[in-house]
């Protein structure tokens, strides 16, 4: 997902782990400008065990992945959807865009989605 902002656009984008970043992207010809933020890591505490009673991969295969980030249509709030494998339900980490400009971005809160992996998310 990106914003437009007059010639650029900020980019969220998560990566294979448990990080999330915020680039400045130029709109005419797609180059990346800078780096304006990492977040890392998104869920933070980790879930210590998960539903097997075995303890949660803190990084590598089976580790955390935050598999995608959605701006909502309408309010300045950013969600980086993060799952655990089998190991721990997804989480749904919730941002507020602070600075327009900029893209950076302030954690508020998370939430488990009840599932163990976050395969979906419609807004309204």
């Amino acid at each position: 997902p990106s914003i437009a902002l007059c010639n650029m656009t900020i980019l969220y984008v998560s990566t294979g782990a448990n990080k999330l970043k915020v680039f400045e992207v130029d709109d005419a010809t797609g180059n990346f400008i800078r780096l304006v933020q990492t977040i890392d890591p998104i869920v933070d505490p980790l879930p210590e065990l998960g539903q097997d009673g075995k303890p949660v991969p803190k990084t590598g295969t089976f580790g955390p992945v935050t598999e995608w980030v959605e701006k909502h249509p309408k309010y300045d709030l950013v969600y980086a959807f993060t799952s655990f494998w089998s190991a721990s339900p997804a989480v749904v980490t919730t941002f507020r865009i602070v600075d327009s400009e900029s893209g950076r971005l302030q954690k508020l809160g998370r939430v488990e989605t009840g599932g163990l992996q976050a395969a979906h998310a419609t807004f309204s």
